[in-house]
């Protein structure tokens, strides 16, 4: 996740560089190639949305594995019978951990 905040954290640095440039005349020599900067780095953002999307959809899957997991985890602890608050009480910790990981 780090990296693609890098991306586009540089890309916004580029644009602050180039609202910069254009508010100063004595700057606009430079704005051809500032311009080049935010264009260059808004397309190595644009190129990491594929892995982004794959990162949060690999994120997603695990939150869901896990969450089934811990709920069969808890269930086999509570004994043979488990108490009928004990399935609505894991699934609903499940859905905050999986609304969590949808975040990032």
């Amino acid at each position: 996740g780090a990296i693609f905040k890098r991306r586009r954290a540089e890309w916004f640095e580029a644009g602050g560089i180039a609202d910069f440039v254009r508010s100063h005349e004595e700057l606009h020599q430079y704005l051809p190639a500032v311009e080049r900067e935010v264009a260059e780095a808004r397309e190595a953002w644009e190129r990491m949305q594929p892995a982004r999307e794959q990162l949060r959809n690999a994120k997603r899957e695990l939150a869901r594995l896990q969450g089934r997991f811990y709920a069969l985890l808890e269930v086999g602890l509570a004994g043979e019978h488990p108490a009928p608050e004990v399935v609505p009480e894991q699934r609903a910790i499940w859905q905050q951990d999986e609304l969590e990981t949808a975040e990032t």
